[in-house]
């Protein structure tokens, strides 16, 4: 599964190079299924996945360093370091 987050993220990134995410390997996220991390919307059911996803951040830890990617690579969808849009 760490390798799908890590082609996620990757296929995300605008540069589209290859980036050292030694974090990654830390990260409680590399376990679960990557779309839980980004809802469709954010009302009805969305609701409970944004919770659930950000839950899983609360016991993370390396949402800083998560955090800090998102912000780098101008992510504006999905849960990043425990915090969405």
């Amino acid at each position: 599964m760490i390798l799908v987050c890590l082609v996620t993220i990757l296929i995300r990134s605008k540069e589209h190079k290859y980036m050292e995410l030694p974090w990654l390997t830390e990260a409680r996220c590399r376990t679960e299924d990557p779309e839980l991390f980004f809802p469709v919307g954010n009302t009805g059911p969305a609701v409970d996945q944004i919770e659930q996803a950000k839950a899983i951040c609360r016991d993370c830890k390396v949402t800083n360093n998560c955090l800090e990617y998102a912000i780098k690579e101008n992510q504006d969808n999905g849960i990043w370091g425990g915090l969405s849009e």
